[in-house]
């Protein structure tokens, strides 16, 4: 039986053997921009942090990447690989709640939420944010951007909007990860239950809408109605009392001038 140090050891020299053969291979693309800077982010990035497994994907970046590998392939698979990483944006809370929208759905069999729709023009776009997307974390809304929130298997979308909602901060962080073209897409469970509109437009146009809805309706109610007895009832209380002291002056012998 191996002893935890000769484990740790054989991990140590098998991580660093996959090093050796990706660096290997991604050395000879040294001259292409923003190499050096993409191969750090994959091959440096701390193993663990927070809601990202790093070291599941370095592990699985640096398993598919051998040094017989061309320098042209080495730098589209590293390219690749640097665009899928997460993103992390900082957005303002209330343009964030305003323009952005969510849904959830299932990938892989585990619950998610992915970005369901982003206001045209507005700053989230401008900083990448996109539909399809999967909402990784989201800054805490009491203690901030120090302390992130992972999306668990099965968040609720009202819980995390009314969270953001109340939220302290004027700013609100996000990590979102594209979908990987690899890999099947997600599959929407349910409709968006947000409350808030894609834009300013669409929230003007949707209380219109409602309000010709409701017209309609009640208009339609008015004219289903039947009346009749309505107004028989009122004709009778009207009428029957003066019929009835008419007939008891009568019976009385009263004499009418």
């Amino acid at each position: 039986q191996r002893s935890p140090k000769m484990a740790l050891l054989l991990a140590f020299v098998w991580f660093a053997t996959l090093d050796a053969r990706a660096i290997q291979s991604l050395r000879q693309t040294k001259h292409r921009p923003g190499i050096t800077q993409q191969r750090w982010i994959l091959s440096r990035r701390p193993r663990v942090n927070g809601c990202i497994h790093w070291m599941r994907r370095r592990r699985d970046f640096l398993g598919s990447t051998s040094a017989s590998s061309s320098p042209d392939d080495s730098y589209t698979n590293l390219e690749q690989e640097s665009r899928r990483l997460p993103k992390t944006v900082t957005l303002d809370t209330k343009e964030f709640l305003r323009t952005v929208r969510f849904t959830s759905a299932q990938l892989q069999g585990k619950g998610v939420i992915i970005i369901d729709a982003v206001a045209i023009g507005s700053p989230a776009e401008s900083k990448g944010i996109k539909p399809g997307q999967r909402l990784v974390a989201v800054s805490d809304p009491v203690q901030g951007s120090g302390v992130m929130w992972s999306i668990e298997e099965n968040s609720s979308i009202r819980f995390l909007v009314d969270a953001i909602r109340l939220s302290r901060s004027p700013t609100t962080v996000i990590i979102v990860e594209d979908p990987d073209p690899t890999k099947p897409a997600p599959t929407v469970t349910r409709p968006s239950t947000q409350q808030h509109p894609q834009t300013e437009s669409d929230r003007v146009i949707s209380n219109v809408n409602r309000r010709i809805a409701a017209r309609e309706e009640m208009l339609e109610t008015v004219g289903k109605r039947n009346d009749v007895p309505f107004l028989l009832g009122l004709a009778a209380g009207l009428v029957l009392p003066s019929v009835v002291i008419f007939g008891a002056l009568f019976a009385s012998g009263y004499q009418f001038q």
